[in-house]
């Protein structure tokens, strides 16, 4: 998957949905002090997770919160 330039995710298949997450420090942003950005997707069974993070050069989070993916559930509903 590429969002924009430098952004390319980089998917691991596991067996029951896959994780994608960018490499490295190539995915710039400027809010509020980043160098970069990280994003994390999870897909499994059960929902999507979604974890954006800026990131400084030292590795420092400047937006975002590691403790709080967003995460959309899976809802099955009946037609």
């Amino acid at each position: 998957m590429l969002a924009e330039q430098g952004c390319a995710l980089i998917a691991e298949v596991r067996a029951r949905g896959l994780t994608a997450r960018t490499d490295g420090d190539r995915c710039p942003s400027v809010l509020n002090g980043a160098h970069h950005r990280s994003r994390t997707l999870t897909i499994d069974e059960d929902s999507l997770t979604v974890l954006d993070l800026g990131l400084t050069r030292t590795g420092a989070v400047a937006w975002g919160d590691p403790s709080s993916p967003v995460r959309y559930r899976r809802v099955t509903t009946s037609r």
